[in-house]
């Protein structure tokens, strides 16, 4: 079975520190928020702790490109 906890951690540590970007469950809805002053880093937030949500929001993230990401 495959795990969002996993996911999240091989994401993270990939593209925290090379792209600003961090992944995280727990949404009731799917959402890209940019960093801010209040936040640090870009955030996918995908819904709850699904393994699907997550790599549908990482696909969306990945054909955006870096300009589109800072929206």
């Amino acid at each position: 079975m495959y795990n969002a906890t996993d996911l999240i951690k091989i994401f993270n540590s990939l593209f925290i520190s090379t792209c600003n970007t961090e992944l995280m469950a727990g949404g009731e809805e799917p959402i890209y928020l940019p960093a801010s002053d209040a936040q640090q880093h870009h955030r996918i937030v995908f819904t709850r702790d699904y393994f699907s949500s997550a790599l549908h929001e990482i696909s969306h993230w990945c054909v955006a490109g870096p300009q589109r990401r800072q929206q």
